[in-house]
């Protein structure tokens, strides 16, 4: 059954499930497309991930459900009845984080033949990463939601990041120019981050609430 306080707004989007990266969360760096797509949605899941001020902002009248404790096939049945009436959803997650979980519900909607599925994403910190790499600034770029921290910065040849509690990192991205190439992986050990390039660090950590 739909809920109530589903309404579907014409807003020139396009009917079919959008999925919405938040990118680094800031509200201020929301795209256009990103802001009109939430506001046309009648309805838009979140994770855990997403900050709060991320869905105010765009002052969406929407129905806004948690995705985690909702399952994929509840989410099919809405995605079905409210994009056959011509609306859309959105599923607003963060990408680098949130993958895992939202796979299974992109994987259930594509099967059921539901109408297109589309990603959007607001400013990604990895294209911060590789812009930060290409300037050769040293500028370290910091962005917080909630307890959540994304850190972005560089790191020298055998310089150890400073200011690292690899207790509380959760995942951390290494972005490095190899000839012409940009090369992004994630990394699995955080025990040694120095190395004998040039780099920058993505670095999702946790923040201890005795700290804010």
């Amino acid at each position: 059954m739909i809920p109530s306080n589903i309404s579907i707004i014409e807003e020139q989007v396009e009917s079919g499930v959008y999925l919405v990266d938040v990118g680094v969360g800031v509200p201020s760096m929301m795209s256009f497309r990103v802001y009109r797509t939430i506001r046309a949605s009648a309805i838009v899941y979140y994770t855990s991930h997403v900050p709060k001020s991320f869905l105010e902002y765009t002052k969406c009248t929407c129905a806004s459900l948690p995705l985690e404790g909702t399952r994929p096939d509840q989410v099919v049945f809405i995605a079905s009845k409210v994009t056959s009436s011509g609306g859309s959803i959105s599923i607003v997650y963060d990408q680098l984080l949130d993958w895992e979980l939202v796979d299974p519900y992109i994987n259930a909607i594509k099967e059921s033949g539901v109408k297109a599925i589309r990603p959007l994403s607001s400013v990604s910190p990895l294209i911060l990463g590789i812009q930060l790499l290409m300037s050769k600034s040293d500028e370290t770029l910091s962005f917080r939601r909630g307890n959540l921290g994304i850190r972005i910065l560089r790191v020298n040849p055998g310089v150890e990041p400073s200011n690292l509690n690899r207790g509380l990192l959760l995942k951390v991205f290494e972005i490095r120019r190899i000839n012409e190439l940009v090369e992004v992986r994630q990394l699995g050990d955080f025990r040694n981050l120095t190395s004998d390039y040039e780099k920058v660090l993505v670095i999702y950590e946790s923040i201890p609430e005795y700290t804010a």
